[in-house]
């Protein structure tokens, strides 16, 4: 068998789901993309999470285009920041901090429209961390409009199809 990145029906290696903007790789972002590359991924999908993180990721994939690929998301937990109470966060971690969710589905939106993502996601539903009937309904309102923007164009014409990075534990 082919060991070459071309084996697979044309298409090379490809990581599908990664965070390179995670804190344990803050300034060495850049070093990372380029060793992917060097070992023979031909393409990384760079997942991003919030607001936050999603500027970081367009950042970072228009540095190493063209095979770092964007995919702008928001994860479920950061989906129901604005409906988390004291009362359903009893967890050793700080809650997600509070945001415009619906703006930055807007923004998410309207970068693939203007084809300058290649995926969406990271997103979901998180039954682990958060289980009342509130936060649920949250994330399933918030998944269901990043669909309808996956749904809406055809991401990453190189797959030829849309892709969606999906987070669903519990």
């Amino acid at each position: 068998m082919s060991t070459s990145s071309e084996s697979y029906h044309g298409l090379g290696y490809v990581d599908v789901h990664c965070h390179l903007i995670h804190d344990k790789f803050k300034g060495i972002e850049d070093e990372i993309a380029l060793k992917c590359k060097t070992a023979g991924m031909d393409f990384v999908v760079v997942n991003g999470l919030e607001p936050i993180s999603n500027r970081q990721v367009l950042e970072l994939c228009n540095k190493h285009k063209p095979y770092l690929l964007p995919a702008l998301g928001i994860y479920p937990l950061d989906a129901a920041c604005n409906v988390i109470t004291e009362a359903n966060w009893n967890h050793p971690f700080p809650p997600p901090e509070k945001f415009d969710v619906d703006a930055e589905v807007d923004f998410i939106d309207e970068m693939a429209g203007n084809k300058l993502i290649a995926a969406v996601g990271e997103c979901g539903l998180d039954k682990h961390y958060l289980t009342d009937d509130t936060s649920m309904q949250e994330q399933e309102r918030v998944l269901r409009k990043l669909m309808k923007v996956m749904d809406a164009c055809w991401l990453l014409p190189l797959f030829c199809f849309a892709v969606v990075t999906v987070h669903c534990p519990g």
